[in-house]
Order: C-alpha cells, then structure tokens, then sequence
C-alpha cells in the first residue's frame, strides 16, 4: 500500500445504504443472501481513492468463505480448519483484492498491464 503513497489512514471501511433485498447490518456493513458486503476504500490521494467491495460468508465447519464483489464465483476459505494452510489462504485473498485495487488504478490512469 505503502508503494502506492497510501498513508497509514487507508484503507478503512466506507459508510454504505443498504440496496433492494439488503439489510442494514451497520452504517458500514449490509447482508444479502447471507452475504455480509462492505466496501473498502483506499485513499492514494485526496483526488485519487479507490474502492473494492469485499464479500464474507459463514462457510462449512466454521469457517469463512471471502471473495471481492466483481469476482463473487471466485471466493476462498480464508481460515481453512489446517493452520498450516491459512497463511497460503490469506495470502490469495490479499492477492485478490490487491488485483482488483490494480485493474481500477490501471483503468484509472491507462497504464499498461506487465
């Protein structure tokens, strides 16, 4: 993030309205379809910030399934019951959200993918 000039003030959870069949959880989180959804805004700059819309659901043997909004068939269990395997498991959903945070800065100032 650091790389990017975000500050230590990014990233934080923006408020969000609940939409049609969506219930008001908090000011900062709805639930649809036993989806809870927030939004995560990284400020870059004051003219420059970015948002990736994050999914977590209860999953099987109490665990938790995540995935970002534009990429909901590609969710994962981020706490998988084998301790050994949840660094592996936060890893890609980190490496998830940091490729949506990318394609919306390359989008944003048309930079080439590498």
């Amino acid at each position: 993030m650091k790389e990017l000039g975000c500050d230590d003030t990014t990233p934080a959870w923006a408020e969000i309205k609940a939409a049609d069949k969506e219930r008001q959880v908090n000011p900062r989180f709805v639930m649809a379809d036993q989806w809870l959804r927030g939004d995560l805004v990284i400020t870059v700059t004051p003219e420059q910030t970015f948002v990736v819309g994050l999914l977590i659901r209860e999953g099987p043997h109490k665990t938790h399934e995540a995935g970002t909004l534009l990429q909901r068939s590609q969710t994962l269990i981020i706490d998988p019951p084998d301790p050994s395997d949840r660094a592996t498991a936060r890893k890609k959903f980190f490496d998830r959200v940091f490729a949506s945070l990318e394609v919306q800065l390359r989008d944003r100032v048309a930079l080439p993918a590498t």
